[in-house]
């Protein structure tokens, strides 16, 4: 039976379709079609060069917070160095403070991953469950026929017939169950996604949480860092950044891939489909991928020989019931039958199960790509303003002389000395109070 409703299709939002548009170059920087393709060398590398700059970008930025430490060699005046003790003060706080505010849009980005994963998932539960119900109902229409070919009354014309009629229609269903196992390892499949999300997230949450508590470190100044920029903050710091960076990259890469594939998904898996070693398990699933108006169901050449032979049947037992009264409940069997049959042809349309097909597609290219990309910025401004709270610390130490005690911590007693060992009465007790 061919579609009679037009069938929804994806549609891919502005978003991808502007990642999806950025050049891509492989290692030999040539450029290559940004279509999605997993077994192409060449997009692949593509993928990489997006996250390759990131990982560059981290290691400078871990070299370059030793040159805005460099203290000024010559002598400064004391209402100098206060005034660059208060500029770097507020750098720190704010930069520090920046990161503890992104803290939520982080977990907003992973909670529109995990969003789209568990939309993806209850649409192919959902598929599996429209595609489990046409399975079921061939199923338990051979097993019907079975029974009526065993409970056929001994005796009659044309019973041979009849026989392999209805044996010729049974045929046709197991042709039909011969797709059963192309859902099976659907559950296996949600399973696994549900365990890796399940680890993505945990492991995504605890890396937030180590960001707020480095950006704490840095307000709280416990931790000073000494002039050969060694102390702890420094090297928390400046690991979170590089961290922060290499998984900034990582997500990036991952929304163009997304992106590309969810530009044209139905090119996608047909062409993995193709590749298969079943023609008719690649035709019917690129038949409900792409849901085509007045087109046929892969199984509607089966299922319409299959009613067919019920009519021939239902034809043989009329006959036969006029010398035979026993033949009538084999007759009401057949309708049934020929109902049940019909029934099949109707449900086998590609309406249902495209719409649980374009709703995962949608969980994946809208939910998924927009997390990606918001948890990409905020790990990115995070890294940046982590490596301006290093330089900070590292400024605000070298205002002063005394290695042991950092300046972000109140003394507990005496006054803080000035560079080279100057009293000065003038001094202040903490470095953002006033004089």
């Amino acid at each position: 039976m061919a579609t009679a409703v037009e069938a929804s299709n994806h549609t891919s939002s502005a978003l991808v379709n502007h990642l999806h548009d950025l050049p891509h170059y492989n290692f030999g920087f040539s450029r290559v079609s940004p279509d999605f393709d997993y077994q192409s060398q060449d997009y692949l590398e593509s993928l990489a060069q997006f996250a390759i700059p990131w990982v560059l970008v981290a290691l400078l930025s871990v070299l370059a917070w030793k040159c805005f430490g460099k203290g000024d060699p010559e002598y400064n005046p004391l209402d100098e160095d206060d005034a660059r003790l208060r500029k770097w003060t507020t750098r720190l706080v704010v930069f520090a403070a920046i990161v503890i505010l992104l803290s939520p849009l982080y977990y907003f980005g992973n909670e529109e991953i995990a969003t789209g994963v568990a939309q993806f998932r209850e649409r192919l539960k959902g598929s599996q469950t429209v595609f489990n119900g046409i399975m079921q109902s061939a199923d338990e229409c051979q097993d019907d026929i079975s029974e009526v070919i065993t409970d056929l009354p001994a005796g009659g014309d044309n019973l041979d017939d009849l026989t392999d009629s209805l044996t010729a229609a049974n045929q046709s269903l197991t042709t039909v169950l011969e797709f059963r196992n192309s859902m099976s390892n659907v559950d296996n499949l949600v399973d696994e996604i549900a365990a890796i999300e399940r680890i993505r997230w945990i492991s995504m949450l605890a890396f937030a949480a180590l960001l707020v508590l480095t950006a704490l470190m840095a307000i709280r100044g416990r931790w000073g860092c000494s002039q050969g920029g060694r102390s702890k903050f420094c090297a928390c710091g400046s690991i979170m950044a590089v961290i922060s960076f290499i998984l900034g990259g990582i997500f990036f890469a991952a929304s163009i891939a997304a992106s590309d594939f969810c530009t044209d998904p139905n090119r996608v898996i047909t062409q993995i489909l193709e590749g298969s070693n079943s023609d008719t398990l690649a035709e019917a699933a690129a038949y409900y991928i792409n849901c085509p108006s007045n087109t046929n169901s892969p199984f509607f050449n089966q299922l319409e020989g299959a009613l067919g032979d019920f009519e021939y049947s239902i034809a043989l037992v009329k006959n036969l019931t006029d010398s035979n009264p026993s033949y009538n409940e084999t007759l009401y069997n057949l309708y049934e039958l020929n109902t049940s049959a019909d029934a099949l042809l109707q449900s086998s349309d590609c309406v249902a199960l495209h719409q649980e097909y374009v709703g995962a597609l949608d969980a994946v290219c809208g939910n998924g790509v927009m997390g990606f990309m918001m948890v990409t910025v905020v790990l990115a401004v995070s890294a940046m303003a982590l490596i301006v709270c290093v330089a900070a610390v590292r400024t605000i130490k070298k205002l002063f002389l005394d290695d042991e005690v950092s300046p972000l911590t109140p003394k507990k007693g005496g006054k803080r000395k000035h560079r080279r060992g100057e009293f000065d009465p003038l001094v202040r007790e903490t470095y953002f109070g006033p004089p």
